[in-house]
């Protein structure tokens, strides 16, 4: 039986793009989330059976991470029982207080949040994954000199 899937990832949605005038930031994170919302609808278009994205969807440290998931959850919702498939990578990594955390998922998401691959069941069959349980993040580290010793 084929499955229509469609994969993307590294999005980066809310990236700080501190390397571009704001102005130009701003428009290149309007385009990339633009660009996502055309992706669910010409999923929908298509006849796409799941969706799946693998990492990167935002960026821990860029602007508002639980907004970009906001968004996120509002097109996987538009596409219920559609499966929306997410596996964190290391720029949105799984961790105590991570956004995913924050949000309670349509039905339809399928979120893997450990480092241990993972079978989980969806509504056209199972899948595997993982997450990214990411880097430290700056304020995790330990400050200071290593001891040589």
């Amino acid at each position: 039986m084929a499955l229509r899937i469609l994969h993307s990832g590294d999005f980066h949605l809310g990236a700080p793009l501190r390397s571009l005038p704001p102005e130009v930031a701003e428009a290149v994170r309007g385009s990339l989330k633009s660009a996502v919302e055309r992706m669910f609808a010409a999923a929908v278009e298509r006849g796409v059976e799941m969706l799946v994205f693998t990492g990167d969807l935002f960026e821990q440290d860029g602007e508002d991470p639980a907004a970009q998931l906001r968004f996120i959850y509002q097109l996987a919702d538009s596409v219920a029982p559609v499966p929306v498939v997410i596996t964190p990578g290391n720029h949105d990594p799984v961790f105590a207080d991570s956004p995913y955390s924050t949000i309670a998922w349509p039905d339809n998401v399928v979120l893997f949040n450990n480092g241990s691959f993972t079978v989980r069941e969806t509504a056209v069959g199972p899948v595997a994954g993982r997450a990214s349980v990411g880097y430290p993040r700056p304020r995790d580290r330990i400050a200071g000199p290593r001891s040589s010793s």
